[in-house]
């Protein structure tokens, strides 16, 4: 019988139908809480939840795992998937070709059979980093999903929690490590900080000085250095620092890439860089009018970042000097590593004031964090004061040096 029914046999009785109306409510809750969403339901509304919070490149990371798991999945509910059902899924992960979801033939037959065949042909696996990307994008989803507690009745993250890719069954790169002390000092000691330029070099703009000490001196990721705009340098009560942030504080239409909103931060400006004449620089730059730091960098691009040419140049050109292998584990964001690491000595620094440095997340799913403030800059400037390389020469290096050095080097050019 139907509600409109119902009420009309107790027209008088008040009770009575508040009594009714209760039942129907708690069955509408009941059947709403059995409702059987499919899979790519259940992604497309934690993607939409997720896109206020993440920048878009992230967002794109964590859908590219989810297709995955929309293809496992195949007509089964999200409800319906089992805890057997997810540890199969979690172990055919590592298998996964590169370019998966490019490959037409692939994604017209099961996932299963896909892998098989995908394997049969010898197709080149994921990068290892890449794997455990995605196996994180699925931990998000089933937390997401339990705590929102009309899609599942049990908390299956847990299962994707673990680094788990085993690197004999998948000979992909391995993750990002810390450059040694011998490929600093051949960058510390090579011709970008000190010596005389080469001739047969193409370019060298101001960047190619600046970019690869911040990043040394802040753990600052190579988007965020390269993207900064002058009004994200800014000196209050003595403390020179980076305005790692969305806020456009000036009205210039500001567009940058922030990856979390615990990325969003200030970083103070290191002692050493302040040395080497960064301050000089900043103020030459700001003088000529331009809005961003490193106006010779540009987001005209096929992944529109501002870093796009200076990965390369530091992969193929500046990865020389430094003396390592790509194919090892080092790259830009080595240097990361590197400030990691290095702060992770000073035992006495909390861990969660580090990964307030360099922009890292709390993690765990930590309400409380949602409450705090960011730390200010005043805070973590005695802490990233301590940051430091005593194997490293830095004695004559400086922006007045690569600048008469630069000018000498474009004479010669002219010859």
């Amino acid at each position: 019988m139907s509600a409109e029914a119902l009420k009309l046999q107790f027209p008088d009785n008040p009770g009575q139908q508040a009594a009714i109306d209760s039942d129907l409510l708690l069955a509408n809750q009941e059947r709403q809480k059995n409702k059987e969403h499919s899979t790519a339901t259940v992604v497309d509304a934690f993607v939409r939840d997720s896109a206020g919070r993440m920048e878009e490149q992230s967002l794109h990371d964590l859908r590219a795992g989810l297709n995955l798991l929309i293809h496992f999945a195949g007509d089964k509910s999200f409800k319906r998937l089992t805890k057997d059902d997810l540890i199969h899924f979690k172990n055919l992960l590592p298998r996964v070709p590169a370019h998966f979801h490019s490959n037409k033939s692939l994604m017209n037959m099961t996932f299963e059979d896909a892998i098989d065949l995908s394997q049969k042909q010898g197709h080149r696996l994921q990068a290892v980093r890449t794997v455990e990307k995605k196996v994180d994008a699925v931990r998000q989803l089933f937390k997401w999903a339990y705590n929102s507690s009309s899609f599942i009745d049990s908390d299956y993250s847990g299962i994707f929690d673990q680094k788990f890719i085993n690197k004999k069954n998948n000979p992909g790169k391995r993750g990002y490590i810390a450059f040694t002390d011998e490929h600093l000092q051949n960058l510390v000691n090579g011709y970008l900080y000190k010596g005389e330029l080469p001739t047969k070099l193409k370019k060298v703009e101001p960047h190619k000085f600046w970019v690869p000490m911040i990043a040394l001196f802040s753990g600052a990721r190579l988007e965020e250095i390269c993207q900064l705009y002058i009004q994200d340098v800014v000196c209050i009560d003595d403390v020179w620092q980076f305005r790692i942030t969305r806020e456009d504080s000036k009205g210039e239409g500001k567009k940058v890439r922030i990856k979390t909103k615990s990325s969003e931060r200030s970083v103070p400006i290191h002692s050493q860089l302040l040395s080497m004449g960064f301050v000089e620089y900043f103020a030459e730059v700001r003088d000529t009018g331009v809005q961003r730091l490193f106006p010779e960098l540009s987001n005209d691009n096929q992944k529109q970042k501002y870093s796009f040419s200076v990965t390369k140049w530091f992969g193929d050109t500046l990865s020389q000097q430094i003396g390592y292998d790509k194919r090892s584990g080092y790259c830009f964001h080595s240097f990361r590593k590197n400030v990691i690491q290095n702060l992770q000595h000073l035992t006495d620094i909390p861990r969660e004031v580090r990964k307030a440095v360099v922009g890292h997340s709390k993690g765990g799913g930590d309400t409380h964090e949602d409450y705090e403030r960011a730390y200010d800059a005043h805070v973590l400037d005695p802490v990233l004061g301590r940051l430091a390389y005593p194997q490293l020469e830095f004695e004559g290096v400086s922006w007045h040096d690569f600048k008469k050095r630069r000018t000498e080097w474009l004479k010669r050019k002219k010859l």
